[in-house]
């Protein structure tokens, strides 16, 4: 199948799609390991609350504690299953990259936020600043 090709290979950049660390459907593996599709489930999950979590008004960045710390099980299970130590099964791994994956928005979307507000500020070639009389 063309799209199913087309879907691994794009995939197939940011994950190392190991058929055992997948979920499977319709019996083949899908294009992304089980903590990778939580990451992407979490991130969604992130997008639909942060509206209700923080609003609009404000793009202050989240404490960098609260990221740290919620990263910590995703960064001591990948060193755990790196290290050899443990083996986590699939559903550990999708759990914590949807904890993980959720928390990326909060820093994402000010972070957005930001950047668009400091390419406002630049003036463009020919125009001046904006403010400025002509």
């Amino acid at each position: 199948m063309p799209a199913q090709s087309f879907l691994y290979a794009l995939y197939s950049l940011v994950c190392h799609q190991a058929p055992a660390r997948c979920f499977s459907l319709f019996g083949q593996p899908l294009a992304v390991c089980a903590r990778c599709l939580g990451i992407y489930a979490g991130c969604l999950i992130g997008f639909a609350l942060f509206p209700w979590l923080r609003g609009f008004r404000s793009f202050e960045l989240p404490p960098t504690s609260i990221f740290v710390v919620l990263s910590l099980p995703i960064l001591v299970d990948t060193f755990g299953n790196f290290s050899h130590l443990w083996s986590t099964q699939n559903g550990g791994r999708f759990l914590t990259g949807i904890l993980w994956g959720t928390t990326l928005p909060f820093y994402f979307i000010p972070g957005l936020a930001d950047f668009i507000q400091a390419m406002r500020r630049i003036p463009q070639a020919g125009n001046p600043p904006a403010g400025d009389p002509p």
